[in-house]
């Protein structure tokens, strides 16, 4: 099983990303500026962008299995070709909440994933949301290192 972190570019993301890359198999994916470029473009011309969604899949995340998992932020959902994506890959879809969102944000997304995890514990009454603690990117050893040379 491999975990795919989709358009996660933020340094402390990567850093995060860098460390889970020890003890799993993670691949981050960042979607080319030529596809947002392009996706930009048909859009104001009210065209569909599937084909692009599809594209992408096809040139950049051809190896997914139906038993990988792809993780998604909250800042990214409605940004450039993720709708088409997160609607035309065949795997596992999880999608983080590290910001504050709307219930509208959660009623218009929650039909993309399989599980939403939720830092502020305020939509545990929908079924596919579950509470998750917050949690430092860097691990325990890393943190008993860092006290030695204190």
């Amino acid at each position: 099983m491999t975990i795919y972190f989709i358009n996660w570019v933020a340094d402390y993301e990567l850093k995060m990303i860098q460390y889970l890359k020890k003890k799993h198999k993670i691949k981050n994916i960042t979607t080319p500026k030529k596809y947002n470029w392009v996706n930009k473009k048909i859009s104001k011309l009210g065209m569909d962008n599937a084909w692009l969604g599809r594209l992408f899949i096809k040139h950049h995340l051809n190896a997914v299995k139906k038993d990988d998992i792809i993780i998604f932020n909250d800042s990214v959902i409605n940004k450039s070709i993720n709708k088409q994506i997160l609607k035309n890959i065949n795997c596992h879809k999880v999608l983080l909440l590290r910001n504050t969102v709307s219930e509208n944000f959660i009623f218009d997304n929650a039909n993309y994933f399989d599980i939403i995890y939720d830092f502020e514990h305020r939509f545990i009454g929908n079924e596919k949301i579950k509470a998750i603690e917050q949690f430092f990117p860097i691990g325990m050893d890393e943190i008993r290192n860092i006290k030695k040379h204190l």
